[in-house]
């Protein structure tokens, strides 16, 4: 290759570059609200005491069942945080986690199909049972939405919001906007958002379990209808189609893109990991996350 073309091409990632990092300034200037920058969480993370205690994220994959007795026996040594529906789960009425992330929007948008409509009823039900104190984190776009104030009716729950801006540009505007509270990696599974949060946190020690992530085995085409068959920890899934919001279905396309954004999104994340003197483990061995250190046979650092 000669120099004039290694000098367009250099000039063209460039561009590229700053356009990427212009968007997401841009998107952030538009999106986020400074009331749930940084300072939200430092206050948070003094109020929880907790900079020594290792958290356990439990995702809702069924590899969780064969860790439960594990995690039992630590439970008294470290936070807990659960997302989507774990509360369909004996422990988590058991195990009481401090801390409960709803970031997919079916469980707070205000206009969705019959099919998301019934999830919410069902995930205020339970929410409202809730006896002890759990902090519940969701994005900022969620506000001023009826589920909302629903949940707020409990005292028990601490209502937390974050800026779910995403944020996709170079390694020093990523990790700038991160570290703000002012944005996120692109979301498309709520253990990303769950592994940012844990971050902003504070915690030094984070432990993932239930991280199968092997979706892409349990899809497949009904006449050209998506459909998956995907298994949980404590419930089993039907044979469904992949719906979106307003009950439109997903494109095999869109179900991949959205899959490869979410394993983009662990690798992101490793600067933020780095920078903040962070240690994530995977305790799930088969999982297809390949962003983190594996050990099935972990111990604590306490």
């Amino acid at each position: 290759m000669n120099l004039p073309n290694i000098l367009s091409n250099f000039a063209l990632m460039a561009i590229k570059m700053v356009h990427k990092d212009f968007l997401s300034a841009l998107k952030v200037l538009c999106l986020a609200k400074q009331k749930y920058a940084k300072h939200n969480y430092e206050k948070l993370s003094k109020e929880f005491e907790h900079s020594q205690s290792p958290l356990f994220i439990l995702g809702n994959g069924p590899s969780l069942k064969h860790q439960e007795n594990k995690i039992n026996e630590n439970r008294h040594k470290v936070k807990l945080l659960t997302i989507n529906q774990f509360y369909k789960a004996d422990a988590f009425w058991r195990w009481k986690p401090e801390i409960h992330l709803l970031q997919a929007n079916e469980y707070w948008s205000d206009n969705v199909s019959d099919k998301y409509q019934k999830l919410q009823k069902e995930t205020i039900e339970n929410l409202m049972k809730v006896t002890w104190k759990m902090y519940i984190f969701l994005p900022q776009l969620a506000t001023k939405k009826n589920f909302i104030k629903e949940i707020s009716q409990n005292p028990n729950l601490e209502i937390k919001f974050f800026n779910q801006v995403p944020v996709d540009g170079s390694e020093i505007i990523n990790y700038y906007f991160w570290n703000k509270g002012l944005g996120t990696p692109r979301i498309h599974n709520t253990l990303v958002a769950a592994i940012y949060l844990s971050l902003m946190l504070k915690f030094k020690q984070i432990f993932l379990f239930g991280t199968d992530h092997d979706w892409h085995k349990h899809i497949s085409l009904d006449n050209n209808r998506l459909r998956t068959s995907y298994k949980h920890a404590f419930w089993q899934s039907k044979n469904n189609t992949v719906e979106k919001l307003d009950g439109t279905d997903f494109l095999l396309h869109e179900q991949f893109k959205k899959l490869y954004l979410t394993f983009k999104g662990y690798h992101d994340l490793k600067i933020l990991i780095q920078k903040k003197g962070a240690v994530v483990i995977n305790t799930t061995q088969n999982s297809y996350i390949d962003a983190y250190t594996k050990d099935e046979k972990w111990n604590l650092t306490i």
